[in-house]
């Protein structure tokens, strides 16, 4: 394989000719308690499905009435984002709590596309070419280490401040990532080096690492997608708190060099 080859795979994910369907869920922003004058640094949410449809357009025209809706009752800033995940119909299979189906894209509060995933999270596409995940474009790449970001926890339907301490890989990383493995490989073992290169890239490396206290002994993986930009002002305050978080993590990464 070609490194174009892989570029191309990367870009345009193989999947299943086969039914699905299309959830939509929308996150409104939950009201402040009396005393907190401020979303920061944290602030609740609530996930509710408004539909779904047998198509990604129809989701879309869900996710726009929507937004009309609100638009219309003077309620549009009460929108957080839109969540639309894309299921096989018929199908059997395992999903933990952190598997989106086929697909997962993410909208702004206006109904604007902001991301997308770029494989399956299906247990029956594990370790197969439709569950390999090959890294993202840089076009694609939303924050770098460093940035002071809002990260989404579904369990706890919860949205509070972090600080990243690394981008999600790019295709340029997962290419290199394969050749690193193929030449590891063992002489004499089968012929795997297509299916065997990524066995531990799949779904679950699509995040990124995140901090919210003064080191790595802070942090947790966070799915790309629960990653949003910051939405309210930032105080100094809080800002330089963050900002220190992330001076300590490096001062960390420079003992260990």
């Amino acid at each position: 394989m070609t490194y174009e080859d892989f570029k191309q795979s990367a870009l345009n994910p193989p999947c299943r000719d086969e039914n699905t369907i299309f959830e939509v869920t929308m996150l409104r922003i939950g009201d402040l308690p009396e005393h907190r004058r401020n979303y920061y640094p944290n602030f609740s949410v609530r996930s509710v499905r408004i539909g779904f449809s047998p198509s990604i357009y129809g989701a879309e025209v869900l996710i726009s009435t929507a937004v009309s809706d609100a638009i219309k009752h003077d309620e549009q800033d009460n929108i957080y984002c839109f969540h639309v995940k894309e299921y096989p119909v018929d199908t059997l299979d395992s999903m933990g709590c952190n598997n989106y189906g086929v697909s997962w894209r993410l909208y702004d509060s206006a109904g604007k596309l902001m991301d997308h995933t770029w494989c399956s999270s299906m247990e029956r596409d594990f370790n197969t070419e439709l569950g390999k995940f090959r890294g993202r474009p840089d076009d694609s790449i939303r924050f770098k280490a460093g940035d002071i970001v809002e990260i989404y926890n579904e369990r706890n339907n919860c949205v509070r401040l972090a600080v990243t301490t690394q981008s999600p890989v790019n295709i340029d990383w997962c290419w290199k990532y394969r050749g690193r493995c193929l030449e590891e490989l063992v002489p004499g073992t089968p012929d795997n080096h297509e299916l065997g290169w990524c066995y531990g890239l799949d779904f679950s490396d699509d995040q990124a690492a995140v901090i919210d206290g003064p080191g790595y002994e802070y942090h947790e993986h966070i799915p790309t997608l629960n990653i949003m930009p910051l939405r309210f002002p930032l105080s100094t305050k809080l800002r330089k708190r963050y900002e220190d978080y992330w001076k300590a993590c490096q001062e960390q990464y420079e003992q260990l060099k």
